[in-house]
């Protein structure tokens, strides 16, 4: 009976002890230095691998090879398709003696600058694409960040909640054989189950994050997480550094726009150029109703008095406005976003500092003196179970807002298309 009686005891001075180390062990800031510069080092080659195999920019690359075709059209002669003509005729009632056979050459030659102006075109057309392979490397790069941010987070968060479920459940054994032992209330056995409970779906419900954010990165960079391993969640977010928005912001964006004007622009001049036809230079040769040999040399020219490419023009032209409006807006609103985004990453690093710094180790105390109450009898279970459950809500909203920043931290990126 003595032994029955003083092992709840026992079991509880256990548990606290080990609960509250393992409680500890759980919320450390970040991981050993060293692991922390592997991880930074992994996001750069996380990066360098996305930049090059990631889906858009696999597609942005083929349409880049399939747009130099273009220069095909540029290195054309300025010269058309000759075009023959014969014409054989006979006067009727003896008026003439003999077939006439005519004969003539004529060959198109463009002398207003046409094929100069398809080499401008063909050229701003391979450089938008260019211009558009390189956005499609800023999204990629922005959705590396955001997944390697969405991974190191839930893999952290992982660790986190194993710690912590083996404390709950520790706890709700303890509870379970005191309730066994009559020396505790099924409402405290209840409690400690709940708190076990919980923390177990929220340990599965990290589990399937993990898997998705580690596909999404094997998809844009085909690097395959390793099971189990916690990588650093902390920004790589320099203090010193100066802010994207204090300088000229020039990003992918709008890089791409600018070329897409320039190449609206190049084909409104060289529909302009073609509005003139080419001169056609012939020279005809035949016979004569005598039989005698004729020779001659002539020009031709389709004066554009009508019809000079007018439709074309001004839908390249007004095509030109849309994107040089589109442009006007897309800085204007990528400059106010870039700003937003840095002070929002302002804010989260103050509340940061304030839940790791304060917050966090005062609610280590708080469990640290509702164990040692609850010790010394002065305490009962719902005190201890009201601190750990405040401490794990802090540890896990330190994590939120860590998975928050690397959010804000990918759209960033894919807007500038750098890691800040």
């Amino acid at each position: 009976m003595v032994v029955r009686a003083l092992s709840p005891i026992l079991l509880a001075f256990t548990c606290g002890a080990v609960g509250l180390s393992t409680v500890r062990a759980a919320h450390a800031e970040s991981l050993p230095p060293r692991q922390s510069a592997d991880s930074r080092a992994l996001l750069e080659r996380l990066v360098s691998l996305a930049r090059r195999r990631a889906p858009e920019v696999q597609l942005g690359r083929s349409a880049l090879v399939a747009s130099r075709a273009s220069y095909a059209r540029a290195r054309l002669a300025p010269l058309g398709n000759p075009l023959v003509e014969v014409k054989v005729d006979r006067g009727a009632h003896g008026v003439t003696r003999d077939v006439t056979v005519d004969a003539s050459l004529w060959l198109p030659v463009e002398l207003s600058g046409q094929r100069a102006s398809r080499g401008r075109e063909a050229s701003d057309y391979v450089r938008l694409h260019e211009a558009l392979l390189e956005r499609s490397r800023a999204v990629a790069t922005g959705r590396t960040v955001r997944a390697f941010g969405a991974l190191a987070v839930a893999t952290r968060r992982a660790r986190v909640l194993e710690e912590l479920l083996k404390v709950a459940r520790a706890e709700s054994d303890y509870y379970a054989a005191r309730v066994a032992a009559g020396d505790a209330t099924e409402r405290d056995a209840a409690f400690a189950a709940l708190e076990s409970a919980r923390h177990e779906a929220l340990l599965s419900e990290t589990r399937a994050d993990v898997v998705e954010s580690a596909g999404e990165l094997f998809e844009l960079t085909g690097w395959s997480a390793e099971e189990g391993r916690p990588l650093d969640a902390t920004l790589p977010v320099s203090a010193t550094k100066q802010p994207v928005s204090a300088g000229p912001l020039r990003t992918p964006a709008t890089a791409a726009l600018e070329q897409r004007a320039r190449l609206h622009a190049s084909t409104f001049e060289r529909l302009g150029r073609e509005a003139w036809p080419a001169l056609g230079v012939g020279v005809t040769g035949g016979r004569g109703d005598y039989g005698e040999a004729r020779f001659g040399a002539g020009l031709t020219y389709a004066v554009p008095l009508f019809r000079a490419n007018q439709v074309e023009r001004a839908e390249a032209q007004a095509e030109r406005t849309r994107t040089l409006d589109e442009l006007a807006l897309t800085r204007k609103l990528v400059r106010e976003r870039v700003g937003v985004i840095e002070r929002e990453l302002g804010a989260l690093g103050q509340a940061l500092e304030v839940i790791t710094h304060r917050a966090l180790p005062a609610a280590n105390r708080a469990v640290a003196a509702a164990v040692e109450t609850q010790r010394a009898g002065k305490g009962d279970s719902l005190g201890v179970l009201v601190s750990r459950r405040e401490l794990s809500a802090l540890s896990l909203r330190r994590l939120e807002l860590l998975a928050k920043g690397w959010s804000l931290l990918g759209e960033l990126t894919e807007m500038t298309g750098e890691v800040p």
